[in-house]
């Protein structure tokens, strides 16, 4: 079995699905934040301005993101960025789950409890142990550090699998040499 933080690590310089290839994403609630446009479509946007993160006014109990693809991708993980400010409104317990292909119910894919961030506009990256191939996820969170209150995500992002990682590796290297 592989070692969890090594398999974490690997996830950082792992190639994520592009925003191209996410038909949509919708979330549970969202109201115009203080700068006026904290909403869902914010969470693909690599950007670490005021107003670039979701927010949900009613807090984490029963808060959900769900991230639909253009056609079936291959994952082997999540990643979620804590926003600007307010760490009270950081999720620290969620789960993702993820509509197999070809599959009509969701599958658990991982299950995080007890997440911090140390700082603002940090990356919590969580490994699935295997590559899932999905068609959409889910991410349904269930608590705040103080239990109440609104709160926010600055980014998500969908790690694609190793073999995907290494097949466009392997491609560039041909292509690449063709060149040569």
């Amino acid at each position: 079995m592989a070692d969890p933080v090594s398999f974490v690590s690997a996830l950082e310089s792992c190639e994520e699905v592009p925003a191209s290839m996410v038909r949509s994403i919708s979330v549970s609630a969202q109201v115009p934040g203080g700068t006026g446009v904290e909403g869902a479509h914010q969470l693909m946007r690599p950007s670490t301005s005021p107003g670039s993160k979701w927010l949900d006014p009613w807090g984490a109990r029963g808060s959900w993101m769900h991230a639909s693809f253009r056609s079936p991708v291959s994952l082997v993980g999540f990643a979620l960025r804590s926003a600007n400010d307010c760490p009270r409104r950081d999720p620290c317990d969620f789960d993702v789950l993820g509509r197999l292909e070809h599959a009509e119910s969701w599958v658990l894919l991982a299950e995080v409890r007890g997440a911090v961030f140390a700082e603002r506009w940090q990356w919590l990256r969580t490994g699935f142990g295997k590559a899932a191939t999905v068609t959409d996820v889910r991410v349904e969170f269930h608590r705040l550090p103080g239990q109440q209150g609104a709160m926010q995500v600055g980014q998500v992002s969908f790690p694609l699998s190793r073999w995907v990682c290494r097949r466009r590796l392997v491609l560039w290297r041909s292509a690449l040499a063709l060149q040569c």
